[in-house]
């Protein structure tokens, strides 16, 4: 390559993980996750492996994003972990109108 040329690469990497995605916007300031799992909050400070497009990808693991994982887009007041939330399924879109308490979870 000469000066001022430059060239695209894409790499693929196995991973002993398989990843997950969700919206960008579902990730809280910070970097936390808010997750509903067996009815109860978990919040979970994992780290991308990309964001891209609108969307960031992670590793699933024990420690992090499992696939499956219902993510809390709702803004909630007095959030502590293992506190009780019930869902409601709204398109992710709508999550912002949603009642303090409520969890939604959706896909694009």
């Amino acid at each position: 390559l000469l000066r001022g040329m430059f060239v695209q690469v894409r790499v693929h990497v196995e991973s002993a993980h398989e990843i997950v995605s969700i919206p960008d916007e579902a990730r809280r300031p910070g970097g936390d996750l808010w997750l509903l799992r067996d009815g109860r909050l978990e919040i979970v400070k994992a780290r991308p492996v990309q964001v891209a497009r609108g969307r960031a990808y992670f590793e699933s693991g024990p420690d992090g994003l499992l696939p499956g994982d219902r993510v809390v887009t709702s803004q909630l007041a007095g959030v502590r972990p293992g506190m009780p939330l019930v869902a409601e399924e709204t398109p992710l879109t709508e999550a912002a109108a949603l009642p303090a308490g409520t969890a939604a979870s959706g896909t694009r």
